[in-house]
């Protein structure tokens, strides 16, 4: 069964088109401290013209509180089976890994839609 919710169109995509992921912010239930994606060591954000390529969504919720997509380094193709592929190295020094292991002690999750 179909269930279509109002202000959402259902997207049809072709063979091998990448389906955009954006990033919100990361957060935690255990603390009330939120993170901008970007501000993690990470890939770099893609470049504004492919952000501009692909439209932003936000939900009711989303508007309401402020959030802010932004396009993640991530590409999903359609139809294509395709293992685990590395997107980018990135090199983190001894005080970022601590701060990264502090996240994850304190259940800092990234939302991705």
């Amino acid at each position: 069964a179909q269930v279509l919710f109002p202000g959402v169109s259902p997207e049809e995509y072709t063979d091998n088109e990448p389906i955009p992921a954006f990033v919100e912010l990361v957060d935690s239930q255990k603390t009330q401290l939120p993170f901008q994606y970007y501000d993690l060591p990470t890939c770099k954000e893609p470049h504004d013209a492919i952000q501009r390529r692909f439209r932003q969504r936000k939900n009711l919720g989303s508007r309401l509180m402020g959030y802010k997509l932004r396009m993640s380094p991530y590409s999903f193709p359609t139809k294509v089976n395709k293992g685990c592929t590395p997107l980018c190295f990135v090199e983190v020094g001894d005080k970022k890994l601590n701060w990264l292991r502090k996240l994850v002690d304190r259940q800092y999750r990234v939302h991705l839609t």
